[in-house]
């Protein structure tokens, strides 16, 4: 369950792809916006424990919020090694 916790969020930051609908132009200056932002990734590993709890119901939902948020985490934090980078402090950077 913890293998499946953790490759749900740390592929959940590049929901962010359906900006594409909107054009190319909003998903290139959407991506890595909010999805990928410390508030963002708060409320995305909440959203994940809860998605999980019910595959996990011996599981803490703190310890499923901190596998989310490790996953999640892992993302940014890969994403920050590229020449664009995340906004971390998105929506207010």
């Amino acid at each position: 369950m913890a293998y499946a916790l953790m490759a749900a969020a740390s592929v959940l930051p590049d929901s962010d792809i359906v900006l594409k609908i909107f054009g190319s132009d909003a998903y290139l200056f959407g991506h890595r916006g909010i999805t990928h932002s410390l508030a963002g990734l708060a409320f995305q590993a909440v959203l994940l424990a809860f998605a999980f709890r019910n595959y996990a119901p011996g599981v803490s939902p703190g310890l499923l919020a901190g596998l989310s948020l490790a996953g999640l985490g892992l993302h940014s934090a890969l994403d920050g090694l590229t020449s664009w980078g995340p906004q971390l402090l998105a929506p207010f950077s």
